[in-house]
């Protein structure tokens, strides 16, 4: 595809619906992550994030006999 029709599609797309838009941006961003080797967040991942920085702050941490054993169930 040619730069040109490539900001041909792009001008249409300005047109669609805004949900048909943003499903455009999350294909494309994918793309992005899979090129760099990213992979990017979904909103599943968001609220474990967000739930394991609670816990932080609330001082709630596994113990280290847990943490051993994660370490071994990987092998490490």
């Amino acid at each position: 595809m040619t730069r040109a029709e490539i900001r041909v599609v792009l001008d249409r797309v300005r047109t669609w619906p805004q949900a048909r838009q943003a499903d455009l941006a999350r294909v494309a961003l994918l793309i992005e992550a899979q090129d760099a080797g990213v992979e990017p967040e979904d909103e599943a991942t968001r609220a474990a994030l967000a739930e394991g920085l609670a816990q932080a702050r609330r001082g709630k941490f596994a113990s280290d006999k847990r943490v051993k054993a994660a370490w071994k169930k990987f092998g490490l």
